[in-house]
């Protein structure tokens, strides 16, 4: 594997053990998180995002739940390019 595919893997698990651990901190006990990489999209592109997180959870994401996630992969230096809330299924682009 080469050096890009390399850290761009290392990203999408620390993305996916970032939202697990915020999902269990906000009270969420039971969810199911999934991190993909978009594809046909430029890798060195800053302002493009890169990851789809998903999470389907056993309870509806409220607003303070959702800023308190948001924060935490901001507070790590992912930027949230958008965030999708359709009943108990929650997106991200990041």
């Amino acid at each position: 594997m080469n050096s890009v595919a390399s850290f761009i893997e290392e990203r999408r698990r620390e993305l996916h053990r970032l939202m697990e651990g915020a999902l269990l901190h906000v009270g969420v006990r039971e969810y199911d998180v999934g991190v993909t990489k978009r594809r046909g999209v430029d890798v060195y592109d800053p302002e493009e995002p890169l990851f789809v997180v998903k999470a389907d959870t056993s309870v509806e994401v409220d607003d303070e739940m959702l800023g308190f996630i948001v924060e935490n992969f901001r507070n790590r230096g992912y930027e949230v390019k958008h965030t999708t809330r359709k009943g108990l299924r929650l997106l991200m682009l990041i």
